[in-house]
């Protein structure tokens, strides 16, 4: 599978890669403001807030220890001759890596893929009603909606002017994210969800150049590029398109949230089974793999309570996209202790899942293959 090898080139991504879409407080005022759009349907996904808000840069955390996180949070798109002739590339990724390469693609980013990953993960939950691990995918999917409303997260330029990038996405927002205007509208029903997303990232394209010239404008004026003049000019000169793109990503990830709700049915929130609890329903329990990190072999265990009845059991692989690479158990088991061996030997470096699925209980659990 094509998809698989994307995470072969983690130990390659480029340090700037490392930089965080508008940094945390941009992140968490996106967040925040999300839920102005949200229907009046939706009004008890406002417990979702303080979640989202609080864990707003999960994401960024995650490159530290996943080496296949840094690269969901950009792409290149003018390092595609098909961009930069027609103004778009292929949404479909097992193209784009036969036409470039599964190097060339990580390299450039696969910022659209995390969001539509994310977009039908959280569609997923929401439709078994599992609301904790729709809140957690939801969180994932404003950052990376987020670093799609930020520029140069979508121009390979911005290694040249990475302390631009800098202080435009966190020093200026971070001392000016309180004066962000936001325009209110209600979130839309999205019909062409991948189509929604690529137009999204082409129509943030251009404000690279506006802040480019921005900065020249401010540092004229001050006379540096670190005095509060600066800042003050900068900010002068880009609130306009600033508050566009803040405003633009909080309705952009409303409307994909009330979009996979709808498309789930329009479950109702019921705030009193929301899972605040980690504790184990009837005693099930799935345990971290061990070791962990892995290389090439890890052991799984689990627990089935001990009540007078057989269970449908399942243990299943998932790669970072969401597809599934292997079942190591699906049958009938009795109560009791088990533990399974994963061998990924014939597998690249990066983030797998693994999910226990016993009847209508389902949980799931992060590994990592480090080769």
């Amino acid at each position: 599978m094509k998809i698989k090898s994307l995470l072969i080139r983690s130990c390659f991504v480029p340090f700037v890669l490392l930089l965080a879409g508008w940094g945390e407080i941009g992140h968490q005022t996106i967040n925040s403001n999300m839920f102005k759009y949200l229907p009046a349907e939706m009004d008890d996904f406002s417990n979702w807030k303080n979640y989202m808000i609080n864990n707003a840069g999960d994401a960024d955390d995650r490159k530290d220890d996943d080496p296949g996180e840094a690269a969901r949070h950009s792409i290149n798109l003018d390092q595609y001759y098909e961009f930069l002739a027609y103004g778009h590339i292929t949404q479909d990724l097992d193209s784009l890596i036969q036409l470039y390469s599964a190097e060339y693609v990580y390299d450039e980013g696969i910022l659209p893929w995390a969001i539509i990953q994310c977009y039908d993960s959280l569609t997923n939950c929401l439709i078994r009603r599992e609301w904790k691990n729709a809140k957690q995918i939801a969180t994932d999917l404003a950052h990376y909606v987020g670093d799609a409303h930020m520029p140069y997260h979508l121009k390979k330029d911005y290694d040249i002017y990475e302390e631009l990038h800098q202080r435009f996405e966190n020093d200026l927002i971070d001392e000016y994210a309180g004066q962000v205007s936001f325009e209110i509208k209600t979130a839309v029903y999205i019909n062409d969800v991948r189509n929604f997303i690529f137009n999204t990232l082409y129509n943030n394209y251009p404000y690279t150049d506006s802040i480019l010239l921005a900065d020249k404008v401010a540092q004229n004026i001050s006379g540096s590029s670190s005095s509060d003049l600066y800042y003050s000019a900068l900010w002068n000169h880009s609130k306009s398109f600033s508050n566009h793109l803040f405003s633009n990503a909080s309705y952009v990830l409303a409307s994909l949230i009330y979009t996979a709700w709808a498309n789930a049915g329009k479950p109702e929130y019921n705030t009193t089974s929301v899972e605040e609890d980690t504790s184990t329903p009837l005693g099930f329990k799935l345990e971290q793999n061990y070791p962990n990190p892995f290389n090439p072999t890890t052991k799984i265990k689990f627990t089935l309570p001990n009540v007078e009845t057989s269970y449908m059991t399942s243990l299943r692989i998932y790669n970072i996209l969401g597809k599934e690479i292997i079942t190591l158990i699906n049958k009938e088991l009795s109560p009791g202790n088990y533990e399974v061996e994963f061998n990924a030997q014939e597998y690249v470096s990066g983030l797998y899942f693994y999910e226990l699925r016993v009847g209508d209980f389902i949980i799931t659990k992060k590994m990592l293959v480090i080769k």
